[in-house]
């Protein structure tokens, strides 16, 4: 497992729970889909934000399909349809 920058420190992320995401290392950069070799697909699902947007006002799409906030006390908040 990697941890993963969401807003990347070069873009002035931060090491906070809202902008950390553990991925498989394998996800994270070293395979041709990892986030950091598809950028528009992974800032479309979360998995990168960019450097004017706040980590903690950007969803993440989970594995079950859906979509949550990553809260800065390490929890989560799950974003309904519509909002």
């Amino acid at each position: 497992m990697a941890i993963h920058h969401r807003k990347l420190k070069s873009r002035g992320g931060q090491d906070q729970p809202s902008n950390l995401l553990y991925i498989h290392h394998e996800c994270h950069n070293m395979g041709t889909n990892g986030v950091h070799n598809k950028v528009a697909w992974a800032t479309s699902n979360g998995y990168m934000v960019n450097s004017w947007a706040d980590p903690s006002e950007v969803p993440v799409l989970r594995p079950d399909g859906s979509l949550v906030i990553l809260l800065n006390n390490g929890g989560t908040a799950t974003v309904m349809e519509g909002d």
